[in-house]
C-alpha cells in the first residue's frame, strides 16, 4: 500500500492496506514511532519505518513518578518503574497540539503529535490570495496583484458572475465588470438587465410622470408603457403650418384654420408661385421645356436647376 508503517498488506473490497507495525522496542528510555516514508514495510517486528529515539536522561534514579516528569511530552509520560525513570507512548488519539496556530485536531500517534487538520481560509473570492499565519491563526487575504484597501490589483481577469457585466477584473480584492446600457429612452419603460442570461429588459411602466413631447396634453403618466396626458382645448399651440391661422389645442392635437390665400413656401425648388391652397402649401411646376425635341427636361429637386439631357439616335 505504500506505506512502510504497514505490514501483511492485502487487497480488501478493491483497496490495499495493511496491519500497523508494532514499532515498541520494549526500552522504555526509547520514544518509539513510525515514518510512513521510511524503510520497508514489509516483514514482523521491528524495521520498516519504525524510529526509536533515546530519550535524553532517561534510567536515572527514582522513588516516585515525579522524580521523572522532566522526561515526560505531550504524547510521552514518565514513570518511575524499579527506582529507575523511563518513558513510555500515551494512548494513541490523546488531544496534543503541534504548536502550529494554522492547524486543528492535532492527536497523539506511537508518541508522536500528528494529524493537524490545515484550517480553511477560502474566503471565496477570486481576487485575493487566502492564507493562515501560524502564529497567531488568524487568516490573512491578499488582494490579487498587490493593492490595499484603496486600490491596485487591478487588470487582473475575473468573473463576477453577473452576466450583465463585461470585462471583469479584480480592482482592490473586488471583482467588478462594465455594466451594459439598456436605456431605450422610451420613458413609458423601466429598464433593467437580467443577471443570469445578460439581456436587457423593458418592462412596461404604469404610473409616474413622463413627457409624452404633445403640448395638447397635460398630467402625462405611463400607463402600460405609453406616455400619455390628458388632451387640453382651446389653448394656444403652433402646428408648424404656414397655411393655417388660429391655431389651437382640440382633442389633444394642434390644428388651425385653413387658408386659401398668402405666399408661403412649399419647400420643392422645382415650383413656382407657391401659395396656400385649403391650408396646403403647393406651387406651380417650374418649365423646363426647351422645345427641343431630342432633349429630355427635368428640374432637379436638390436645387431647382432644369435638365435638358440629350436623347440618343434623335433626328
Amino acid at each position: 500500500d505504500g506505506n512502510a508503517c504497514t505490514n501483511q498488506d492485502v487487497c480488501t473490497a478493491g483497496v490495499c492496506a495493511g496491519t500497523a507495525l508494532n514499532c515498541d522496542d520494549g526500552n522504555p528510555c526509547t520514544a518509539d514511532s513510525c515514518n510512513p516514508n521510511g524503510g520497508g514495510g514489509g516483514g514482523g517486528g521491528f524495521g520498516g519505518g519504525c524510529q526509536h529515539l533515546v530519550v535524553q536522561n532517561c534510567g536515572g534514579a527514582c522513588t516516585v513518578d515525579t522524580d521523572c516528569a522532566a522526561l515526560a511530552a505531550q504524547c510521552v509520560t514518565s514513570y518511575c518503574n524499579a527506582g529507575t525513570c523511563a518513558v513510555k507512548d500515551k494512548t494513541d488519539g490523546t488531544t496534543c497540539t503541534d504548536n502550529n496556530a494554522c492547524t486543528t485536531g492535532e492527536a497523539c500517534k506511537i508518541g508522536t503529535c500528528t494529524g493537524g487538520t490545515a484550517k480553511n481560509c477560502d474566503d471565496g473570492n477570486t481576487c485575493t490570495n487566502d492564507s493562515c499565519a501560524q502564529a497567531t491563526g488568524n487568516c490573512v487575504h491578499t488582494n490579487v496583484g498587490g493593492g490595499g484597501g484603496g486600490g491596485g490589483g487591478g487588470n487582473v481577469p475575473c468573473n463576477d458572475g453577473n452576466a450583465c457585466t463585461t470585462n471583469d477584473v479584480c480592482t482592490a480584492g473586488v471583482c467588478a465588470g462594465t455594466a451594459p446600457q439598456c436605456n431605450d429612452t422610451h420613458p413609458g419603460t423601466t429598464d433593467s438587465c437580467d443577471a443570469t442570461s445578460g439581456a436587457c429588459t423593458h418592462t412596461a411602466a404604469t404610473g409616474g410622470n413622463c413627457n409624452d413631447n404633445n403640448t395638447c396634453t397635460s398630467q402625462d403618466t405611463c400607463t402600460a408603457g405609453v406616455c400619455a396626458g390628458t388632451p387640453n382645448n382651446n389653448q394656444n399651440c403652433t402646428d408648424n403650418n404656414v397655411c393655417t391661422t388660429q391655431d389651437h389645442c382640440a382633442a389633444g392635437k394642434c390644428t388651425g384654420t385653413a387658408q386659401n390665400n398668402g405666399n408661403c413656401n412649399d419647400g420643392n425648388p422645382c415650383t413656382t408661385q407657391d401659395a396656400c391652397a385649403a391650408g396646403v402649401c403647393t406651387g406651380t411646376a417650374k418649365n423646363c421645356n426647351d422645345n427641343n425635341a431630342c432633349t429630355a427636361d427635368s428640374c432637379n429637386a436638390n436645387n431647382g436647376q432644369c435638365i435638358h439631357t440629350a436623347i440618343p439616335n434623335c433626328p
